[in-house]
């Protein structure tokens, strides 16, 4: 009893510059500050492009809370144009070797249509998004504890269930050019490409 009690009040007695120090030496950064630009083209439903941030927080080398809060426009293929929010959250795992990385993701959130001027271009404007990939990375510095500041280059797919929502026409003088889709959307799925800079600390 005497020993553990010893024990405790020697690591007690310990400095957290120590710990401190170990982490920012041996440990990635705990933290991720990025911006990010995703192109999305949804299958039947229009393109997009998003400027957002990134906040990634490593719980160790190889897993990461991953997430994500764009806003950009987006060209339904009705013809007209809406801005889209879209933010997206969850876990990435991978491995990291020299200076460079390579993860896989999975994230969920929604997708935020707004046509503005009080008008809708689908039945309803918020949906549920899921968002899976593969993500390189390519950090900078002369020492792994240096290395600050990452590249990202990412590829995946946004899968959205718009469930019995539909495709409205765009409201005049707009012209509908090639005509929407008519009935449910169901479940669409929609290729992403996506860049972004970081910096971790």
């Amino acid at each position: 009893m005497r020993q553990a009690l010893f024990v405790f009040v020697f690591l007690c007695g310990f400095s957290p510059r120590l710990f401190a120090q170990r982490y920012y030496s041996d440990e990635v950064p705990r933290y991720e500050l990025g911006l990010q630009f995703d192109i999305a083209n949804i299958d039947g439903v229009g393109a997009s492009g998003g400027l957002g941030l990134r906040l990634h927080y490593n719980f160790n080398e190889h897993v990461a809370l991953d997430s994500e809060l764009s806003y950009g426009s987006n060209n339904v293929s009705t013809g007209a144009q809406a801005s889209l929010t879209t933010f997206l959250t969850g876990v990435r795992v991978g491995q990291r070797v020299a200076n460079s990385g390579f993860f896989l993701r999975a994230r969920g959130g929604f997708l935020h249509y707004d046509a503005g001027n009080g008008s809708s271009l689908l039945s309803r404007d918020t949906f549920p998004a899921f968002d899976a990939g593969g993500t390189l990375e390519q950090y900078f510095g002369s020492r792994p504890w240096e290395q600050n500041m990452v590249f990202r280059i990412e590829l995946g797919a946004l899968i959205v269930p718009y469930g019995s929502a539909t495709l409205l026409p765009p409201p005049p003088p707009a012209i509908q050019i090639p005509p929407g889709l008519s009935g449910p959307l169901g479940t669409r799925v929609g290729a992403v490409l996506g860049f972004g800079i970081g910096f971790r600390f």
